[in-house]
């Protein structure tokens, strides 16, 4: 084709097989609480001590271990809608700088999904030494919300890049661009205080949501992307292989 021989349409081609809708949800560096840019804050006991410390925002609860939450709900006009299906990459940047639970399935530190079709969600739990997943199980132990599959990660050693990918009802976790986690989509139950999170879709959640569990971290920038469509991908990849066939000539 005549008109791929010239790199403006391959340039083009390349900007379109990458332009799945994207979005940045919370950015520290602006130096403003996640309240100040959409969130909605939702919190038990005390509010957290927040400051911002190298371009990230530092919530401590567990000087003060109260129950906080705060819960983003990705109503139009949010760039991607949690679309289980179709797919999309949640990416935040994390470190814990300290942790501390009561119970083995509980955790300081949590981040949720909840789809456009409530019953698909996935809620990651973060210790100081470990990342994992909450599994349910009907009539187990602590309201049946039990520490699932997880992975060995010092969380507090490092700042990490996580990115979160969903799609066709089942999730995978990477930590630094290595996947550590993986697994199907769960269907949590409304219980008591947890209706605004777990009985909301279309929901997205980053905070200590347990009294039983409690955490000092550094959260980054925040972003969602969708998945890219298969044709676009193509796209991408055959504008990609002529730009290498034209510079090896």
């Amino acid at each position: 084709m005549a008109i791929l021989t010239r790199p403006f349409s391959l340039l083009t081609l390349a900007l379109l097989a990458t332009s799945a809708p994207a979005g940045t949800l919370y950015d520290p560096a602006l130096v403003t609480l996640p309240t100040a840019q959409g969130w909605s804050a939702l919190g038990v006991g005390n509010p957290p001590s927040q400051t911002f410390v190298g371009g990230r925002l530092r919530t401590d609860t567990l000087t003060d271990p109260a129950v906080t939450q705060f819960v983003n709900y990705l109503s139009p006009p949010a760039p991607v809608p949690l679309d289980t299906v179709a797919g999309f990459t949640l990416s935040f940047g994390l470190q814990l700088d300290s942790e501390a639970h009561q119970s083995v399935n509980r955790a300081g530190y949590s981040v949720l999904v909840q789809g456009l079709d409530q019953s698909k969600a996935i809620e990651l739990s973060f210790w100081a030494n470990e990342v994992w997943a909450m599994n349910y199980v009907v009539g187990g132990v602590d309201s049946g919300f039990v520490h699932g599959s997880g992975f060995g990660l010092p969380t507090t050693a490092s700042f990490r890049q996580y990115a979160l990918t969903v799609q066709n009802n089942a999730y995978s976790l990477r930590a630094d661009g290595a996947p550590i986690l993986s697994g199907p989509m769960i269907d949590y139950p409304v219980l008591g205080l947890s209706t605004a999170v777990y009985g909301t879709s279309n929901t997205l959640f980053l905070g200590d949501n347990s009294s039983r569990g409690q955490a000092i971290t550094d959260l980054g920038l925040v972003s969602i992307v969708a998945v890219p469509e298969p044709a676009a991908a193509w796209m991408l990849a055959a504008g990609l292989g002529i730009l290498a066939l034209r510079r090896r000539r």
